[in-house]
């Protein structure tokens, strides 16, 4: 039997290893027929006591569990009461229990396993007190009812897979303690318009918000380093997200076919842009780029494949206009302007000292920069003529062949 013993219908098994051991008073809930339909079948309502006696051994202990698989595919199961001896609901304990709508997350749980909940379907709440340090991934994959929940503000990250697929949610709050979300997180919350995302939050996983067709706007806090590609995949509502000024890298496909997003803003923070990573953007009409130093910015390809970069406006920082026209990937843009309204003039033709006219007194300024006697610097990269890494001979040699007429 995968149990010690059976009361009041319910199986529990030992936890106490030996005699002498920390849980020897201590017993889990388990199944009955592991990962079956006919595990617990006919069960609807369950009140689990806090303790429990064993009829065969005249001895009573203390319920502080669910058991992996406990409750798995029980078909009748509806609503379960736990007791506040309970410390970890572990994994798979309500997995695929398609009945069940209401449960009691206790403040005695410290943690609750992966796949805890999964596909429990009707369930409509869930209430994660602060005691949890601990949420599994796919806790509660796919709970396609689930409209109301409340994370307790212990919880360190949200795992993979949380609250995928759970398309009836529509708001939710990402606490302090929250420091990752997961890969696929909140992938297919269709229903999700608002989410708050904690400003101690640090990474967000790959397709973390996938498909989250109706969340309309989002706020990126400045704690945030790292996002995963294709986070924001087919997010088709979103029409403004504001980005953490701590980004380094906009990943690959980052905000694949979002297509209400209208304008966004790139902070000089970023130092590497993923490919087709505004693929399918195709209403974006203004780009505002606050990197400095463009031509150190990493660029996969196609990054800006979903822009027409022939209607969209590009605002960059004063006096890099020459420096984006010359970059490779950004000079696609036609209308770039400075955050002042400039439209730079003859930066394009190599105007280094930034005087409005290209001879040799750039030539003169470019070789001082060379030589260590200037700061390229001072210049707000039109030192760098070619848009090519830093400021070094391939300049020179490109503002030689403009003085030339090349």
């Amino acid at each position: 039997m995968a149990y010690d013993f059976l009361t009041n219908g319910i199986a529990y098994t030992y936890l106490g290893g030996y005699v002498g051991d920390a849980n020897a008073a201590n017993v889990e809930v388990s199944y009955i027929e592991y990962l079956s339909s006919n595990n617990y079948n006919g069960l609807t309502n369950v009140t689990i006591p806090s303790t429990v006696k064993n009829n065969s051994n005249n001895k009573t202990y203390t319920v502080t569990s669910i058991g992996n698989w406990a409750f798995a595919q029980c078909q009748t199961l509806k609503t379960v009461s736990l007791p506040n001896t309970i410390t970890n609901i572990t994994k798979g304990a309500f997995y695929e229990c398609p009945a069940l709508t209401t449960v009691n997350i206790p403040n005695s749980v410290t943690s609750i396993g992966d796949y805890a909940f999964d596909h429990c379907t009707k369930l409509t709440s869930a209430n994660i007190p602060n005691s949890v340090t601990s949420l599994g991934k796919s806790a509660f994959f796919y709970c396609s009812s689930l409209a109301t929940v409340t994370i307790g503000n212990s919880v360190p990250s949200i795992g993979n897979q949380t609250f995928f697929g759970c398309s009836a949610l529509k708001t939710i709050t990402i606490p302090n303690s929250v420091k990752t979300i997961g890969n696929s997180a909140f992938y297919d919350c269709t229903a999700l318009t608002s989410i708050t995302i904690s400003n101690t939050a640090t990474s967000i996983g790959e397709y973390a918000f996938g498909n989250c067709t109706s969340l309309t706007s989002m706020v990126i806090p400045n704690s945030v380093t790292t996002i995963g590609s294709d986070a924001f995949y087919n997010c088709n509502a979103m029409s403004s997200i504001t980005l953490s000024n701590s980004l380094t890298s906009i990943s690959e496909k980052l905000f694949e076919s979002c297509h209400s997003l209208t304008s966004i803003t790139i902070p000089n923070s970023v130092t590497s842009i993923g490919k087709l990573a505004f693929s399918g953007c195709n209403n974006i009409n203004a780009v505002n780029s606050k990197i400095v130093n463009v031509a150190d910015v990493e660029l996969g390809a196609y990054v800006f494949g979903g822009i027409y970069t022939d209607e969209c406006t590009l605002t960059v920082p004063v006096g890099t206009i020459g420096a984006y026209k010359r970059a490779d990937q950004w000079k696609e843009f036609l209308h770039i302007i400075d955050e002042e309204g400039n439209t730079g003039g003859d930066e394009l033709d190599g105007d280094v000292d930034g005087d409005g006219e290209v001879n040799g007194n750039d030539l003169n300024t470019l070789i001082n920069i060379l030589l260590g006697k200037d700061n390229a610097a001072n210049y707000d990269g039109r030192a760098n003529v070619d848009g090519v890494g830093g400021v070094d001979g391939n300049d020179l040699n490109a503002l030689i062949n403009i003085l030339l007429g090349k």
